[in-house]
């Protein structure tokens, strides 16, 4: 059909194809508003969770856990929504014990996905600035008991899961740290024990000694050198004492005591040369301590000997008397005499001392001289007989020194054995010494490579320690609840209205859907049928205009049929609608209940 309507025809099509408007926008809206009565309910359950911020500053305890809470609570949800978890709810809960079919467990588990919602909750006016503060955690189902139920125990999931979480991480942090250490400290034990070891066995050689080594070192050449010069000294002595030997083993044969004769001199003469030769021993004992005083110090031996023996028979002839005693006296203040300072007293008491004793001793000589003749014989007799004697003690003496050199060139060999020994023991002693001062360094190089070991390992452990105590209050820090927590701040409650379908929008859309449905209905038949049924239409089909339009006379038999066709048609609908009310009523449920059960649905 190429014509063009205009609006009578549009009334004039309603008017003859009403039926296909009306039938299918009856049926397709009673249907949807079967559908949109009939949709089970859907609640949600919502509990709000607020992120708490820590009580303690972070800058005096940092927390166990670090990091963006929107990535801590998806960590936490996908422990929560394990596939255990939620088949026990759904189980513990009757979740799915209304389903009309059987479902698998894996089906049970996205239903539970599907239905249980986590939204953030953010705050800031930018994005990249908004940060979590809360999130919602929600569950939807039929029923608003299981619905509140099953939301209060994920919210407990959440809850608790959060603070196992982050107790476990405490722990686990901890623990690991604390091994750590300890493997550190176990570490720091075997570089100690290698230190030590290598220091026992290196103990000669140690950087810290090298000054005392180098002080023992000097002191050794020092005593090496004094050694020597002691060698030295003592083989000059061994020399000498062989020179002695020599001289006295010779002197046997040189021997000998001149015969004194009778004196005819004055008796002061006399007397004075009484004095001076009445002793020879005494002379001899004088004459042999002059010559080892020019040879020795006055510590000698020999010396002290000498002088011991001087003065014992110096002690034994003041004892005795006599010229010779007197002599003695007088050589005695006399070299006193010469010790004193400037104490004229004294001098002058010791000089008339000295003048007293010269005087005593002229009388003394004059008694040994009378009667003259009968005493020069006598005296001759006795200064053989003292010659004799002086040449027997002369050569006792003799081997007395001859003994005594051999002993002294005995002692003076072992001495000099002794010295050489202890060179060599000295010589050893500098040896390993030196050894020593030339490994120090390569055993400096290797300590400091220990310590250096060894001070890293230190700063790890202090670090590795440092961060275990931190963590350690970290860990009473989560045990106590004073880090970061979540706060329910809305628990779920029983939802008193469905969040879904919206029944009055669901019905509004089924009412233009079957509208649209009816009309499209007559516009389909209309364009489907070929009839002509107005003057323009011909013209269309024919392009010649008829003469004359003459109208469809309606006879009274079709009018009748019309009317008729009607009232049953009306009367059919009402009787189906009558019956269809009977059955809701007696087979489902009461019309009053129907009734109420739809107020309530779009209410």
């Amino acid at each position: 059909m190429d014509s063009e309507f205009r609006i009578g025809d549009y009334v004039r099509i309603l008017q003859r194809r009403y039926l296909f408007l009306l039938v299918p926008f009856v049926v397709l809206f009673t249907a949807s508003i079967g559908v949109v009565t009939l949709l089970p309910p859907v609640y949600q359950s919502t509990g709000v969770i607020l992120i708490e911020s820590p009580q303690i500053s972070k800058d005096i305890v940092a927390g166990a856990i670090e990091g963006a809470a929107r990535e801590r609570i998806e960590v936490i949800k996908q422990r929560v929504m394990t596939r255990a978890n939620l088949i026990r709810i759904a189980n513990q809960f009757g979740v799915f014990k209304d389903s009309d079919k059987k479902l698998s467990s894996t089906e049970i588990v996205e239903e539970m996905r599907q239905r249980a919602v986590v939204d953030f909750i953010s705050s800031g006016a930018s994005r990249r600035t908004q940060t979590t503060i809360a999130f919602e955690v929600s569950f939807q189902h039929r029923s608003p008991n299981v619905t509140a139920r099953v939301a209060n125990e994920m919210v407990t999931l959440f809850m608790d899961e959060n603070v196992k979480t982050r107790t476990k991480i405490a722990t686990e942090t901890t623990d690991f740290l604390n091994r750590e250490a300890q493997k550190l400290e176990d570490h720091l034990a075997g570089i100690e024990s290698k230190i030590a070891s290598y220091k026992q066995e290196n103990a000669s050689a140690l950087p810290e000694n090298l000054a005392i080594r180098m002080g023992i070192k000097e002191r050794t050449e020092n005593q090496i050198r004094e050694t020597d010069r002691e060698i030295k000294a003592h083989e000059e002595e061994l020399r000498f004492l062989d020179v002695q030997l020599t001289a006295f083993k010779s002197g046997y044969s040189q021997i000998g005591v001149p015969m004194p004769q009778v004196s005819a001199l004055p008796p002061e003469r006399a007397a004075v040369e009484a004095v001076e030769t009445r002793d020879p021993e005494l002379e001899k004992l004088r004459s042999e301590y002059d010559e080892a005083i020019a040879k020795y110090s006055t510590n000698h031996p020999d010396v002290k000997r000498l002088s011991r023996e001087i003065e014992t028979l110096e002690d034994r002839l003041v004892k005795e008397g006599g010229p010779a005693g007197i002599g003695v006296k007088i050589s005695r203040l006399e070299k006193q005499l010469t010790e004193i300072g400037d104490d004229q007293a004294q001098k002058k008491q010791i000089e008339q001392e000295i003048a007293a004793l010269k005087a005593a001793l002229v009388p003394a000589v004059e008694e040994t001289l009378d009667p003259r003749l009968l005493q020069q014989q006598q005296q001759a007799s006795l200064a053989q007989a003292q010659a004799k004697a002086a040449e027997a003690r002369m050569k006792a003496d003799l081997d007395l020194n001859i003994a005594n050199l051999e002993t002294k060139i005995g002692v003076t060999e072992e001495r000099i054995k002794s010295l050489r020994a202890q060179k060599k023991t000295l010589e050893d002693r500098l040896s390993e010494v030196e050894t020593s001062i030339v490994q120090t360094p390569l055993v400096d190089r290797a300590l400091k490579a220990l310590n250096r070991d060894y001070q890293n390992a230190q700063l790890k452990y202090n670090e590795v320690r440092s961060k275990a105590m931190e963590a350690q209050i970290s860990e009473n820090v989560e045990e106590a609840s004073k880090a970061e927590r979540f706060v329910l701040v809305e628990p779920p409650t029983l939802p008193d209205e469905p969040i879904k379908p919206n029944r009055k929008m669901l019905a509004l859309a089924g009412l233009a859907i079957s509208l649209a449905a009816g009309i499209a209905s007559i516009f389909g038949i209309e364009f489907i049928d070929g009839s002509i049924r107005n003057a323009a239409s011909l013209t269309a089909i024919m392009t010649i205009a008829p003469l004359a339009t003459i109208p469809y006379i309606v006879t009274s038999n079709e009018e009748r049929r019309r009317v008729r066709f009607r009232a049953v048609f009306f009367i059919s609908m009402v009787i189906l609608l009558l019956v269809g009310l009977l059955g809701i009523h007696f087979l489902y449920m009461p019309l009053d209940e129907v009734f109420y059960k739809v107020i309530d649905r779009f209410n």
